[in-house]
């Protein structure tokens, strides 16, 4: 059965210009997705899923061996992902290299840990699973959210209990999807279109501070400092 390591990074984005790219302590924000894939398994072959010939060729340098591009059309902003992936595995297997299982590694979630993401994977082996994401605890969760309407008026997203309205009276069991890996069997995707089922896909829980997903530019920064200020361990 061959893994294959996935690794999505169009050159454009919406807020911070260039993203994939942006240095990141000194170095490229998909660098140190690119280091962990090198490090997780020699023996899976690493897949750059980008319309950047600049990307293209930094990835070389972490093993990136195949000849090919994304369309322009799946790489805008509202390009879907999973496009993307049955377009690159259907590339692969027309140059006779056969995929059946994915880890999905997004250059947005640099804080990753290897152990984690090792965990996960002997995990969704031994349970023979068809996928796996990862999730974390939020701090907050959404019986409190506020949706803001027009005419300055609002309410609550769900409905909430009588008499809750402060942040330890709330349920201690909300996740979120945080996006540092995902892990699924091909043939699941082609069939759904999707990686994450309800009561289908298997929960793998990491610290939220290691899970943080760049999406703006204050992502960014709080990154930067944790690296800095050495507050986590990528290992």
């Amino acid at each position: 059965m061959t893994t294959l390591l996935f690794v999505p990074a169009r050159k454009g984005s919406t807020e911070i210009i260039g993203k994939n790219f942006k240095k990141l302590n000194g170095l490229p924000l998909i660098h140190y997705t690119l280091k962990l894939c090198k490090k997780f398994s020699k023996k899976f072959p690493l897949f750059v899923s980008t319309d950047s010939l600049k990307i293209k060729k930094y990835a070389k340098k972490f093993g990136f061996r195949e000849n090919y591009l994304r369309p322009k059309k799946l790489s805008t902003s509202k390009s879907n992902v999973v496009d993307s992936i049955i377009h690159g595995v259907e590339w692969l297997k027309k140059n006779n290299v056969k995929i059946e299982e994915i880890v999905l590694l997004q250059p947005t979630s640099p804080l990753r840990k290897y152990r984690d993401l090792f965990k996960a994977y002997q995990l969704y082996k031994k349970k023979k699973l068809k996928s796996l994401i990862s999730v974390s605890k939020v701090s907050e969760n959404s019986l409190g959210h506020i949706e803001i309407l027009k005419k300055k008026k609002w309410k609550f997203l769900y409905k909430r209990k009588k008499g809750v309205f402060r942040r330890q009276d709330y349920a201690n069991n909300h996740y979120i999807v945080n996006g540092a890996f995902y892990i699924f069997n091909y043939e699941y995707l082609k069939k759904n279109k999707t990686v994450v089922k309800e009561n289908q896909t298997y929960l793998y829980e990491t610290d939220r501070l290691s899970s943080i997903d760049i999406d703006s530019k204050s992502d960014f920064q709080l990154a930067e400092l944790i690296i800095k200020n050495k507050k986590i361990s990528l290992i």
